[in-house]
């Protein structure tokens, strides 16, 4: 069953009917017009390219040897210089080309090598049935040969096509110099080689169209796919935005040790009473921004902002053993910033900062946005910390400072009254030991 990041996805990039491909080709050419975007085509054709070579040049070995045979039952002659000519002679050339095909030289001239092999193998042909005296049987195998490099042979258009034509010349030609038919056979052999280039110059014009084509949508998907995962990333962790592109439906994790701090701004509500909104948003906006710096400093994970309060977790999504340490060392590093804030006024902006350890369940919601977030006691204890703190103090439980003892100093703020739990003992976290 396909993922909700996935049917969202579908959903947004499927192409519209009679929507335009943006593919633009040269009138006369198979090419992109963008050269940029021809130089990636034939860069990702390239490895493809080479195996159809080698496989082609395979193919001619094979067939050439699996006419030996035939030459037993259409030649009356003796066979020796002929069978010589076509199991020594044409495959020790086709071979020592496939393998030329492995080295670096010949991976960089793969069309090169597709060329010296026609361009040899017709002339061998010609010669071929000058001894054999078989021209109906030479018509045939240069029509095949022709087809073969338009249909076969894994050619750009341009090679193809210069292949073709110069193919039936030569073929042309060598009728002459060696008198291998009539008039009238040459003539049968002219209007097949002609047709079949035409034929085979516009199957490969297409062919090379809709390659090009099948490219140009494949990258258009890939980009759209990079821009959607690049958007996922922005508002979920990256580890869960791979799992949800993985196809997870459902995302609800425990964490058996999990830190959740809160901060927000003194005085934050007079203060929007008092400045224009477009000061309200750069303030929180420049603020916001010092503490992402530390967010991504200390490793930790920026669930969300709500109005001037900013919340971050240590140990999800991805667990980590100091995750008290690196929640606490981050609070103290927002202390120190916070000492450099300043608001449009050039008054101080002052901040209250609290924070607990214990279990918490983590997860995603929403279906046209999604939001990674958290639920909880821990949660809960972290808000109350938060919003009991004195301005520019860090007020932690009693969980988190039995954690953080060791490592940490602190001072015995006393029983402060939480909603929902009763009496808690707090601690100001003051630095580390």
């Amino acid at each position: 069953m396909p993922s909700r990041i996935s049917d969202k996805f579908n959903r947004e990039t499927a192409p519209e009917q009679g929507m335009p491909n943006g593919a633009a080709f040269g009138r006369l050419s198979t090419n992109f017009i963008d050269a940029a975007e021809e130089k990636r085509f034939r860069s990702s054709r390239a490895p493809a390219e080479l195996r159809d070579i080698r496989a082609t040049l395979g193919l001619f070995i094979a067939i050439n040897s699996s006419f030996a045979p035939l030459d037993l039952v259409l030649f009356d002659q003796d066979l020796t210089l002929l069978l010589m000519l076509r199991l020594l002679l044409v495959n020790g050339v086709l071979a020592i080309l496939l393998a030329l095909s492995f080295t670096p030289w010949g991976r960089r001239r793969f069309n090169l090598l597709a060329v010296a092999a026609v361009s040899f193998y017709i002339v061998f042909y010609a010669a071929f049935f000058a001894i054999g005296e078989a021209p109906a049987i030479f018509i045939s195998g240069t029509a095949m040969l022709v087809l073969g490099v338009y249909m076969i042979a894994p050619l750009r258009y341009g090679v193809a096509i210069a292949l073709g034509w110069s193919t039936t010349i030569l073929s042309f030609a060598l009728v002459f110099a060696l008198d291998l038919m009539s008039l009238q056979l040459f003539i049968v052999l002219v209007g097949e080689l002609v047709a079949i280039n035409a034929v085979g110059m516009f199957a490969l014009y297409r062919l090379g169209r809709l390659h090009r084509q099948d490219f140009h949508n494949l990258s258009q998907i890939t980009a759209e796919r990079s821009r959607y995962h690049d958007l996922l990333v922005r508002i979920l962790p990256a580890g869960i935005a791979e799992r949800m592109r993985g196809g997870e439906q459902h995302i609800a994790d425990r964490y058996d040790e999990a830190g959740v701090l809160f901060v927000d701004i003194v005085g934050f509500t007079r203060m929007s009473a008092e400045l224009e909104p477009e000061e309200i948003v750069t303030l929180l906006e420049r603020i916001f921004a010092y503490f992402d710096e530390l967010v991504d400093k200390h490793g930790l994970e920026k669930i969300k902002t709500i109005g001037d309060a900013y919340l971050v977790a240590a140990g999800l999504p991805e667990p980590r053993a100091d995750y008290a340490e690196a929640i606490a060392d981050f609070a103290l590093d927002l202390q120190k910033t916070a000492h450099g804030l300043s608001g449009p006024d050039g008054n101080h902006v002052e901040i209250r900062i609290g924070f607990h350890c214990s279990p918490l369940i983590a997860g995603v919601i929403g279906e046209s946005r999604f939001l990674y977030d958290m639920w909880g006691d821990t949660v809960n204890v972290a808000s109350r910390m938060e919003s009991l703190c004195a301005p520019g103090k860090i007020q932690a439980s009693d969980a988190a400072r039995d954690i953080l003892a060791d490592k940490f100093t602190f001072e015995l703020r006393g029983s402060v009254e939480v909603k929902s739990r009763g009496d808690m003992q707090t601690w100001w976290l003051t630095g580390r030991r």
